[in-house]
């Protein structure tokens, strides 16, 4: 075998190890949501805000949710889910999850992959219901924070390079000129 068909082989085998390694495992995704007025279409002056995960390889969906500022009082609150752009039509989708009342609003549960796959495509929002808008005071939808991509995986980038010393190693130690059996006539 040649020696550019030697290093071939080896870059793309150190990219399929790679790729393993990176699809292999699961994620820990991040989300936030700002909740006003303005969303909800209500025109209230209340906010809120909210952080959230999702571990890709448990479903485990967590939440941190502060409220201030309802006059009338919280009457109740859900994140919904399947809800496309939920501040051009408020209340939409189903309730995903129901959440305690007060602030904050700490919790987790579980979520299926559908779920998930709505969840990372920005269809689920936090809704905050009050006893003068039964309909919701306050919302805002849950968007991944993404964070910079990285240059390349630190594990794959040493395999490679042992990968490639290693067949420069053995192109050093045995002869990688092709021998003349193997010559093309």
């Amino acid at each position: 075998m040649s020696q550019t068909k030697s290093m071939i082989l080896v870059i793309a085998t150190a990219w399929v190890l790679i790729g393993m390694g990176l699809t292999a495992r699961g994620e820990i995704l991040e989300f936030e949501a700002t909740l006003d007025g303005i969303c909800a279409q209500t025109g209230s002056a209340a906010t809120g805000s909210g952080s959230f995960t999702l571990d890709t390889n448990t479903g485990l969906f967590s939440y941190n949710i502060s409220i201030s500022s309802i006059p009338s009082g919280e009457a109740f609150a859900h994140i919904h889910g399947n809800a496309p752009d939920p501040c051009s039509q408020p209340n939409q989708g189903f309730v995903a999850i129901s959440l305690p009342l007060g602030s904050p609003k700490i919790g987790s549960q579980t979520i299926g992959a559908l779920e998930q796959t709505d969840l990372i495509n920005g269809e689920y929002y936090v809704n905050i219901h009050s006893n003068d808008f039964l309909d919701g005071e306050i919302s805002g939808p849950i968007e991944q924070i993404f964070p910079p991509a990285p240059a390349s995986s630190t594990w794959g980038l040493v395999i490679m390079v042992l990968l490639i010393l290693a067949a420069g190693t053995v192109c050093l130690t045995m002869s990688c000129t092709p021998s003349p059996s193997s010559a093309r006539i």
